[in-house]
């Protein structure tokens, strides 16, 4: 395969330290800090699982959102947080004879009928992080989030309840709807179509290696979309006994973030570790 798949949900800040080529000086100091928790902040700006939108310190769960936003800043530059390396989409694939042709005419696709396994995913976890309620850890969450931040061992939230894995495949499907809006209206089925008319024309050219570069991610992306609907639909339906018009009143998700304003002053109000 020319493209290793891979997939982030990086979707509103910049990861500064993937790799050697890509690589810069992560910033530091209180302005950077500053610019952080601004960008870390916007993923926190849906409330998920709240039905008001958190205001202010008098509003159930603002000073677990403020813990959030800590332990978010702190897996800032960490990219195994935030990409996933997906198996690739032809595994049977073999050498071609020789470098001056294809191995195959075939455009790679991922074989849908083989549902990948999301349960103990990096990227899950870093949404479970974000869609918290103070209802998670049977009722501990501030809890547990203040004591992991006050250790230097890493932290990640695992699999808690129904409730939180439909809050997490949400947000899962949310940040990678983000990352395909990016593409426009390209439409994946003709991005294939162009791709393998030009593997017949200028195989191993630039262009080619760049389109086959974007087609993967925009397949990856996809199957992550697709897979992240799913797994939000499956834990719906098991929420409101196969009555899956009734989850907005189970678990309360946004499709709109709430005002900027209220992710300004918790910023103002958070701490820099």
């Amino acid at each position: 395969e020319a493209v290793t798949p891979e997939v982030s949900i990086a979707a509103l800040h910049p990861l500064l330290n993937v790799g050697i080529k890509n690589y810069h000086v992560v910033p530091k100091g209180e302005e950077a800090q500053a610019a952080k928790a601004q960008k870390m902040g916007r993923y926190l700006q849906f409330d998920d699982g709240y039905t008001e939108c958190l205001q202010n310190a008098t509003y159930l769960g603002w000073h677990l959102k403020k813990l959030k936003l800590q332990h978010l800043m702190r897996i800032y530059n960490s990219p195994e947080r935030w990409i996933l390396v997906v198996p690739g989409r032809n595994q049977t694939s073999l050498p071609a004879p020789s470098s001056d042709e294809p191995i195959t005419l075939d455009i790679p696709k991922f074989n849908m009928s083989k549902t990948l396994d999301f349960s103990g995913a990096r990227l899950l976890k870093t949404c479970r992080l974000m869609t918290l309620t103070n209802d998670d850890f049977d009722g501990r969450a501030m809890e547990v989030l203040s004591d992991a931040l006050r250790s230097n061992a890493p932290f990640s939230v695992e699999k808690q309840s129904d409730r939180l894995e439909y809050r997490a495949m949400t947000c899962l499907m949310r940040l990678t709807g983000l990352r395909l809006h990016r593409f426009g209206n390209l439409n994946l089925q003709n991005e294939e179509a162009y791709l393998e008319r030009l593997t017949r024309r200028a195989f191993g050219s630039p262009r080619w290696h760049g389109k086959h570069a974007r087609l993967a991610e925009l397949q990856t992306l996809d199957l992550v979309h697709k897979v992240a609907l799913s797994g939000a639909r499956e834990y719906a339906f098991r929420l409101t006994n196969g009555n899956i018009s009734l989850i907005d009143g189970i678990e309360f998700m946004r499709s709109t973030p709430c005002d900027e304003m209220y992710t300004d002053l918790l910023e103002a109000e958070t701490e820099y570790l």
